[in-house]
């Protein structure tokens, strides 16, 4: 489902600093900040919020939940059922990102 907002578009790319780099193959993670604008999170985060909620099909009450089922909604795969979800999920920025770190 397609939303009336024009969704920005996530191609450009962010350099990544040589520290970045190096502590994420040090340790296995890293902060990298500013990946998105404040602008950018303002109109994708309802859009995406509207998809987990038209695809949530988790009934349960929050006290019939373990403790993950508490924690996490968890919708598989919504990028396949959601276009606007689907933008976003596989943004060259974020793909980008990864391969930089991964060194690919």
């Amino acid at each position: 489902m397609s939303t009336q907002t024009v969704l920005p578009e996530l191609d450009n790319a962010k350099q990544l600093s040589a520290d970045a780099i190096d502590e994420f193959r040090e340790k296995g993670h890293t902060l990298v900040k500013g990946v998105l604008s404040a602008d950018e999170i303002a109109i994708y985060r309802p859009v995406i919020s509207s998809a987990t909620e038209r695809y949530n099909t988790e009934k349960r009450s929050m006290q019939d939940r373990d403790t993950y089922g508490k924690a996490f909604l968890q919708i598989m795969n919504l990028w396949r059922v959601d276009q606007d979800t689907k933008k976003y999920v596989f943004a060259k920025r974020f793909a980008k990102i990864a391969a930089d770190l991964l060194g690919v």
